[in-house]
């Protein structure tokens, strides 16, 4: 989320809206656009809330996972992690899972 009017000067256009809940627990809609992010010499892209004029800049955890940094909650800093993990999906519906992986309890490629 950065400021509206931010985004409006360097050219992001508004690509659709969403509903977020906020801290505070209310519920608002803001709308988003698609934006490259670039950040300690990584590259990413993602989706950038459209926040009010004097909303405080935020980068969330999913650009940060995406390029291999996450948040170290006890020495409040960023880390790099040595290789971005690949996660498993549960199969919960075998029907909906690659044939060639029917049998196993968890898998990497869904339908």
């Amino acid at each position: 989320m950065t400021p509206d009017s931010e985004l409006d000067k360097i050219g992001v256009k508004r690509k659709g809206k969403m509903t977020y809940e906020l801290v505070d627990g209310s519920v608002k809609e803001y709308a988003y656009g698609l934006v490259r992010i670039e950040f300690m010499g990584e590259i990413t892209a993602g989706r950038v809330i459209f926040g009010e004029p004097d909303a405080e800049p935020l980068l969330g955890v999913t650009a940060l996972e995406s390029v291999g940094i996450m948040v170290d909650q006890a020495n409040k800093t960023l880390k790099r992690l040595p290789a971005i993990p690949l996660k498993k999906f549960k199969n919960l519906d075998q029907q909906q899972v690659n044939p060639e992986f029917q049998n196993d309890a968890w898998s990497y490629s869904l339908l």
